[in-house]
């Protein structure tokens, strides 16, 4: 008998563990279940971050070109957001909604959901059986133009900054003042002068190749114009340009992107003489690249460009140098101070060839890099800040 009943407890034994084994297996699979749809959740929330990060950075990018252009900002942060997929369905971007536009900060706001008002809440796998069929997921991110201080890609020219002209002479003398944050272009100082700028961006400058036509201590003028040196490669040539010195070099730079970096602080040196025949040839080139775009004044914006909006992506498009006004001018390879960096649309050569050549441009911002240890009010780089 006792064999019987030692046999009968073993048998009880076993079936109370294999109930302890079913319920464990039960919970295990259901932690599982919930960690693989957690998963899940989590990638669909890093791919809606994803997406309103690039919504948001291309809509600030925007601004860059076209600081007043509140329709295209939200347009092309819409674009962008629904070139992205939270797994594996479009995103649907409200572009008056779901972005928001602040011109005077320069800053787009996007938000990316999807719930029952976008596009539906994303369907769970196995959290069912807890009763949750589908979860709302979002993201939210702001991107807003910055300060910068250096940049690549620029053309070798170097210009005087914009000062406070107090006599209006366009000479720097007695009682003008200069600084780069107060006067330079791209600050706020250009919005009382009656010209319908905001800081500066549009305005129409003049470059003006050839001699500056005055004496070793007569004051820079606003239409002066200093070609500079393009740094070399060890072999001799225009760093990914044709090889040789001065105008050869020169001229490559106008057209290409040459890929030195710059940054506010740093130094150049002129070039000698006027660059005439290198200026118009080069300038004529780039134009040649992009010939049926022309900056609108009224609408303030490249039209009719190759690039269409995205005009900015021209040839036409470059970067360029601006010094201290207040420094003499001095023939010869001297040393300038880099003291601002703005963007330039090029809109042509006139009277080439001649002591009267002028190269015309309309200024922008300058897309720049992060990098540098000063920054200047005409430069500029996107950024998340949210």
């Amino acid at each position: 008998m006792s064999n019987v009943g030692e046999v009968r407890r073993q048998w009880k034994d076993r079936g109370s563990t294999l109930v302890l084994v079913a319920a464990a297996m039960v919970s295990l699979l259901g932690m599982v279940a919930l960690a693989v749809d957690l998963g899940m959740l989590f990638t669909a929330r890093s791919e809606a971050q994803r997406a309103a990060d690039s919504a948001a950075l291309a809509g600030a990018g925007h601004l860059m070109f076209n600081p007043n252009d509140e329709a295209g900002a939200r347009s092309q942060a819409e674009q962008y957001g629904e070139s992205n997929d939270i797994q594996g369905q479009q995103i649907d971007i409200d572009p008056q909604e779901d972005v928001e536009v602040d011109l005077a900060e320069e800053r787009v706001r996007v938000t990316v959901h999807r719930d029952e008002v976008r596009g539906g809440p994303v369907a769970t796998w196995f959290a069912r059986v807890l009763g949750i069929d589908e979860v709302d997921v979002a993201a939210v991110a702001a991107a807003q133009l910055g300060p910068a201080g250096a940049a690549k890609c620029l053309k070798p020219f170097i210009i005087p900054d914009r000062w406070d002209d107090a006599n209006a002479n366009l000479y720097f003398d007695d009682g003008d003042y200069y600084a780069a944050f107060e006067t330079g272009y791209g600050t706020a100082f250009a919005n009382n002068d009656g010209m319908g700028y905001t800081n500066d961006f549009g305005r129409e400058i003049e470059m003006k190749a050839g001699n500056a036509g005055g004496d070793s201590d007569e004051p820079a003028q606003p239409g002066w114009y200093y070609p500079f040196d393009i740094p070399q490669t060890e072999e001799g040539n225009c760093s990914g340009g044709p090889e040789g010195q001065g105008g050869q070099c020169y001229e490559w730079a106008i057209v290409n992107c040459h890929p030195h970096q710059y940054e506010i602080g740093d130094i150049v040196i002129k070039e000698n003489g006027s660059m005439s025949g290198p200026t118009s040839h080069g300038v004529d080139s780039l134009v040649a690249l992009d010939p049926d775009a022309y900056w609108d004044p009224i609408q303030g914006t490249v039209l009719d460009s190759d690039w269409g909006a995205n005009w900015a992506a021209s040839p036409r498009y470059g970067i360029i140098l601006t010094f201290d006004p207040s420094l003499a001018y001095d023939p010869g390879k001297n040393e300038l101070t880099i003291t601002n960096i703005i963007g330039v649309w090029f809109e042509g050569v006139q009277g080439k060839g001649g002591p009267q050549q002028r190269v015309f441009g309309r200024v922008l911002w300058a897309a720049g890099l992060g990098t540098g240890d000063e920054e200047a009010p005409a430069i500029k780089r996107v950024q998340l800040v949210e």
